[in-house]
């Protein structure tokens, strides 16, 4: 754990916070999502979406590490120094 760490999520923010606020990460990025409607509020925080919030949060913003366990994160994943794809227990270089 980072004071920089950040969580991006396609999940919805208001499931992703708690979880992260427990972990001590305050940097939550996720979709904005209604919690007693289930609508979305806002476009899901999902492949380049993801990548497009993160340099409007974080203009000129380096990754220095990056984990995921889904290939939807290319976008994300290359603009890392170092990706790993997380397979069960293990971490793979992406």
């Amino acid at each position: 754990h980072r004071d920089d760490d950040v969580v991006i999520s396609a999940s919805p923010e208001f499931l992703i916070r708690p979880a992260c606020r427990s972990l001590g990460i305050s940097c939550v990025i996720a979709s904005p999502v209604d919690k007693r409607t289930g609508r979305f509020l806002g476009p899901n925080c999902h492949g380049e979406e993801k990548v497009r919030r993160f340099r409007e949060r974080f203009p000129g913003g380096k990754i220095d590490e990056f984990y995921s366990d889904s290939h939807s994160d290319d976008p994300l994943a290359r603009l890392a120094a170092e990706a790993y794809l997380v397979k069960g227990e293990k971490l793979l270089p992406w």
